[in-house]
């Protein structure tokens, strides 16, 4: 499939309907996202992937259209994961035999009782995680490097993690990587691959401008099968 086919059928998703302030919820355009996926197409195709924090769905839906042989999005919102359901359906009828599409309502950002045995399950599932993470504004501060945390846990060792992230914290990760073992558990190498301009268009009243562009970071980060920094 080609990028602009690609982007041509995400544009048929449809996004949150009452975004929530407090989870951050902002659309993931089809531009971007067609990008996204379309730069991990050679890791997506056959393989398993997590879209983690997977709000209304469109890069699940697109890790899908995308070849994947399984694919799991993981959100907290279930009205999101509803959503996400209704776009599946206009894509895929009865007739068709898409990958399988698992949508699953959970927290996997904290640690914390039941919580982190629901966490552990999905521990080394996945070839790949696509995500869009809350970048950490307002209330949420760090709830981005907590999103890559999780995410790394849940590839097996050679899989990759595929992610925005604002490029004012660029030089947090990159120092983060320099430690990744004592950060992460594990040898993590990552690479930005481009920097974007991510359109946030007015979503919560508090907004003034109808749309405001941010630069961001698109990176993959690969877990590696060592496990000591060099």
């Amino acid at each position: 499939m080609k990028l602009k086919e690609l982007e041509s059928w995400l544009t048929r998703c449809e996004g949150f309907k009452k975004p929530k302030v407090k989870l951050e919820q902002y659309v993931t355009s089809s531009h971007i996202a067609a990008r996204m996926l379309y730069a991990a197409q050679e890791n997506i195709e056959g393989s398993s992937v997590c879209d983690l924090g997977s709000g209304c769905g469109i890069l699940s839906i697109g890790s899908v259209l995308l070849g994947a042989q399984y694919v799991c999005g993981i959100e907290i919102d279930l009205d999101a994961i509803n959503i996400a359901l209704e776009n599946y359906d206009e894509f895929f009828d009865e007739d068709d035999e898409p990958a399988p599409l698992d949508f699953i309502n959970a927290e996997l950002t904290t640690s914390e009782g039941d919580n982190e045995d629901c966490c552990s399950r999905f521990n080394s599932t996945f070839d790949v995680v696509v995500m869009n993470p809350p970048f950490g504004t307002k209330n949420n501060a760090g709830i981005d490097y907590a999103f890559l945390q999780r995410a790394l846990k849940l590839v097996h060792p050679g899989g990759h993690v595929y992610s925005l992230h604002k490029s004012s914290t660029r030089d947090f990760f990159m120092k983060k990587l320099k430690k990744s073992c004592e950060e992460f558990g594990c040898l993590v190498k990552g690479e930005v691959m481009a920097e974007v301009r991510y359109e946030l268009p007015k979503t919560y009243r508090f907004h003034k401008e109808k749309s405001l562009d941010i630069a961001v970071d698109f990176w993959c980060f690969q877990k590696q099968l060592n496990t000591e920094n060099n």
